[in-house]
């Protein structure tokens, strides 16, 4: 063996090959803790954006939905990132925890981490992860009613775009759909045949 965080193992033909050897499965619960909380934190903040989107909606205010999508977008995505992050933590800890060979390569859930780790850090895990997820369905739910809302008003939006356009019709034409389209101009030509 040598020193650092690796050790030597002999390969099937020949020099001794390098891996890395697990982590420490209580610094790595620890870190896993910390990203927990934090993805909590930008899911409280998402739900915050979603309250705030929602009275954008109801005001009609573009302006504010337009920032709100921003903040949206910009929060999922670091989100993303941190729960790439929590993957990582916990295939680390089943590597430290059943032995590198035993968890190679496998996704763990922390249901099923909980159980092989170490107190204190277990109940603390497993409260932070039954806060993500209680958090995690309550932004599900208002975006679904987001989605809905939002939908209800494009359609809305649309159904007034049409009638609009076929009133300003004065050739009462339809397009292909059977309906006057907006955006489609109609022309009346106009030739004075005496001159």
């Amino acid at each position: 063996m040598t020193g650092g965080n690796r050790s030597q193992v002999r390969g099937p033909a020949g020099p001794p090959q390098s891996h890395p050897r697990p982590a420490d499965p209580a610094a790595t619960a620890q870190e896993l803790l910390a990203v927990l909380v934090e993805i909590k934190g930008l899911h409280d903040q998402l739900l915050a954006v979603a309250e705030e989107h929602r009275a954008a909606l109801r005001a009609a205010d573009g302006a504010s939905v337009e920032r709100c999508v921003r903040r949206e977008v910009s929060l999922a995505e670091a989100a993303s990132r941190l729960d790439s992050r929590r993957s990582r933590l916990a295939r680390a800890l089943l590597d430290g925890l059943v032995g590198a060979s035993a968890g190679a390569g496998r996704d763990a859930t922390l249901a099923q981490l909980a159980p092989l780790i170490p107190e204190p850090v277990r109940s603390r895990v497993s409260e932070a992860a039954a806060a993500l997820r209680v958090t995690a369905g309550s932004v599900r739910g208002r975006f679904a009613v987001l989605h809905a809302a939002t939908q209800s008003l494009a359609a809305h939006a649309e159904g007034l775009v049409r009638q609009v356009a076929a009133s300003l019709s004065h050739a009462r034409t339809y397009g292909r759909g059977g309906a006057c389209q907006a955006g489609v101009t109609h022309f009346l030509n106009v030739l004075d045949v005496r001159t």
